[in-house]
């Protein structure tokens, strides 16, 4: 083949008629004596076949051989342009099923270090992109790329590349979970890095949804030791400083994050300023039908803490607590409940505990129980005052 290639090189036609009466098996082999190959034309020669083969019928398997080679291979500066050239032309003449059986394979290598993945991890972003709007596969990409393990050295290289691409918010997001996922796993000194990606990669649309999850894998997971978790809040910090110094958008975008998200340290002030606020509360009172021991449906709905959703109903429990506690320490504490709705009253009344004592000590059992409850599901509120005090 050697022969017929040299022949007709610098004529597109003439290659391309040739590589078409080629079997699969017979292009792939040349491709690899190429690559071995020490003769002088021999990046013409690969530049042509890989050219040529475009309108190949075995296109997408040719297409896999490349990416196999180059997954275990790293190829010479000199040679990269022509692979970058191959695989970005020859993606769009793939349908949308072949597209998908692409992902499947290259998905499924992730769990191996890939030699080339500034040209592979750009494949894979372009697909996901060209699958997500496509009208004939309905399975999600993004969620088969998260159910597979990822080698730590893809990590960065991969967010480094996503963040290139519009993918929708979902699969980002999916994207950047499991990436965190991952965080504990990383040798200290390559830490820094890692979290470095972390914060471009969710910059500027994901940061709310980065620190979120970075509360809920720091406090919520039994994975994190705390020296772990030490390391981690410091090099978070570090990063965060010195991309806020190298750019002010950066900065702007965590403050108003930050501003925007302070919702239960803001709650926990409030509540010590307004004793009454929630007790008189409507909101609260007509949320559901107490039934005869209030704490018991107090405590299922801080279940919801961690939603988004359940902001405002967290606000008014997280006051509601500190009003209970701040009621059993009144000399009032008699009065304050009489304040409260009939249906509230009637239930306390009837109690068999009618001592004053007694009172004060379910007031304030109720009080501590729902605030220590809510700091337990929503980790958001610890990691809100740390952020803000340390």
């Amino acid at each position: 083949m050697d022969t017929e290639l040299e022949n007709v090189l610098g004529n597109l036609n003439e290659v391309s008629k040739l590589l078409l009466n080629k079997s699969f098996q017979e292009v792939v082999n040349y491709f690899d004596k190429l690559l071995r190959s020490d003769k002088s034309n021999r990046l013409n020669s690969l530049e042509a076949l890989l050219v040529g083969v475009s309108k190949h019928e075995q296109l997408l398997e040719i297409y896999e051989h490349v990416v196999d080679f180059l997954w275990s291979k790293e190829v010479d500066t000199s040679i990269r342009l022509i692979f970058f050239s191959f695989l970005n032309n020859n993606l769009d003449f793939l349908e949308d099923w072949k597209v998908e059986r692409l992902c499947f394979r290259m998905i499924r290598k992730l769990i191996y270090v890939c030699s080339e993945p500034s040209l592979l991890f750009d494949v894979l972003a372009r697909a996901l992109v060209k699958l997500e709007n496509s009208n004939t596969v309905l399975s999600s990409m993004v969620d088969s790329l998260c159910s597979v393990e990822w080698h730590n050295d893809n990590i960065i290289y991969l967010l480094d590349i996503f963040s290139n691409y519009s993918l929708q918010q979902k699969s980002m997001e999916k994207i950047l979970e499991k990436a965190l996922s991952k965080i504990t796993s990383w040798e200290l000194d390559k830490r820094p890095i890692f979290i470095q990606s972390i914060l471009l990669f969710s910059f500027p649309r994901y940061m709310e949804f980065l620190f979120l999850q970075l509360t809920s894998l720091i406090y919520g997971s039994s994975s994190c030791p705390p020296e772990s978790f030490e390391v981690i809040r410091g090099q978070l910090m570090m990063k965060i400083f010195s991309l806020v110094k190298a750019n002010q958008q950066f900065g702007k975008t965590i403050f108003e994050t930050v501003k925007a998200t302070q919702l239960l340290t803001t709650s926990i002030l409030t509540g010590f300023s307004d004793s009454h606020l929630v007790l008189e509360s409507s909101f609260l009172r007509d949320l559901c039908r107490l039934p005869d021991d209030p704490k018991e449906i107090i405590l299922k709905l801080s279940e919801h803490c961690t939603s988004k959703q359940w902001e405002f109903t967290v606000q008014g429990m997280i006051l509601l607590g500190f009003t209970l506690l701040r009621a059993s320490c009144s000399s009032s504490t008699g009065s304050t409940v009489n304040k409260s709705s009939g249906r509230l009253s009637k239930s306390l009344s009837t109690s068999p505990f009618q001592t004053y004592d007694t009172l004060k000590s379910r007031i304030l059992c109720s009080g501590l129980d729902l605030l220590l409850h809510i700091f337990k599901v929503s980790y958001f509120a610890f990691f809100m005052l740390l952020l803000f005090y340390s």
